[in-house]
C-alpha cells in the first residue's frame, strides 16, 4: 500500500473491512484500544458495531494510519468516501487526528445511522465530532449527527431543513464550539430556509 494522503476505493474498504476485525483480536494493543473505547470513552459495544469501528494493529507497515482508531466517513448515500483516525495514545498531546482529505462541507458523521429515527421524531441533535456522535447514540439519542468539526455549511442546513422540523444544536464550550453556534445562526440567518424551524443551542461538554 503506498503512503499518501488518499487511499484507493479498493483499499479503503479493505481496511475498514480488516480494522473491524483487529479491534476484537486478543492483543495487547487491540485490548488497549477496545478499553479506550469501552472504558474511558463510555462507547456501547453495540454502537462500536453501528458505526464500523476499527483499530489497525501497531504491526502494520502504514504509519497514517498503525495503531490507530479508524472512522469510516460515509456520504448521505452509504458510499465510503474517506476514512478518519486517531492516534488516541498521543490525543492529549496533539489531539491525533489524521483524516482523508474530503469536503467536510458534503458530509456529515452518523447520517446513515440517524436518518430512520430523523425521519420518524422530525427532530435532529447536531454535534461537532465522531465521538460526540457515537456518545449521543449511546446514550440513546439516535437522531444524532455531527458536522466532522465546527463548520457548518449551507449544504448540512438544507439538509437538517428537509427532514426535520426541530433542529437541536449542541456544540462544545470553548472558541471552536462558539464559532460554531456564531456561522450555523448566520447560515440560517441568511438562507431563510430554517423560519417555520423550532432551534435550540446547547453549550455541552461531552467529556471528550
Amino acid at each position: 500500500m503506498i503512503e499518501s494522503d488518499q487511499f484507493t476505493m479498493i483499499e479503503r474498504e479493505k481496511i475498514v473491512s480488516l480494522s473491524q476485525s483487529s479491534l476484537y483480536e486478543d492483543s495487547e494493543d487491540a485490548n488497549e484500544a477496545r478499553d479506550y473505547l469501552l472504558s474511558k470513552r463510555k462507547i456501547n459495544y453495540d454502537i462500536l458495531k453501528m458505526f464500523e469501528i476499527g483499530y489497525v494493529p501497531n504491526r502494520v507497515n502504514n504509519k497514517k494510519i498503525a495503531g490507530r482508531i479508524i472512522f469510516p466517513i460515509r456520504d448521505c448515500h452509504n458510499s465510503l468516501v474517506a476514512l478518519s483516525t486517531r492516534d488516541f495514545r498521543n490525543s492529549i498531546k496533539n489531539r491525533g487526528h489524521w483524516h482523508e482529505s474530503f469536503n467536510k462541507k458534503h458530509h456529515l458523521f452518523g447520517w446513515n445511522q440517524s436518518e430512520n429515527e430523523i425521519k420518524k421524531t422530525r427532530q435532529i441533535i447536531v454535534v461537532e465530532g465522531q465521538f460526540d456522535v457515537m456518545a449521543m447514540h449511546s446514550h440513546g439519542f439516535f437522531n444524532c449527527v455531527g458536522i466532522l468539526g465546527s463548520h457548518p455549511s449551507f449544504f448540512h442546513i438544507m439538509l437538517f431543513s428537509r427532514y426535520a422540523d426541530e433542529i437541536v444544536f449542541a456544540f462544545d464550550n470553548d472558541d471552536a464550539g462558539k464559532k460554531a453556534f456564531s456561522e450555523s445562526f448566520n447560515i440560517i440567518s441568511s438562507s431563510g430556509l430554517l423560519y417555520d424551524k423550532l432551534l435550540s443551542f446547547f453549550k455541552v461538554d461531552l467529556g471528550i
